[in-house]
């Protein structure tokens, strides 16, 4: 799981999200909800990382 930045070509952002700067809300709500810090770091870009490194040649 991982979540995009990219928000060219949508009419309308996710309410709360109408930019990077934003992301650190949501990272809070996810705690809240009971994500642990871990998973938030995974979806946050740690996702990302790994599978970038587990593929390169």
């Amino acid at each position: 799981v991982g979540i995009g930045t990219d928000y060219d070509g949508i009419e309308v952002c996710p309410c709360g999200l109408e930019d990077i700067s934003k992301f650190p809300a949501l990272w809070e709500e996810m705690r809240r909800r009971g994500f642990g810090r871990k998973e938030i770091s995974m979806i946050a870009g740690g996702n990302f990382l790994r599978v970038m490194r587990d593929n390169r040649r």
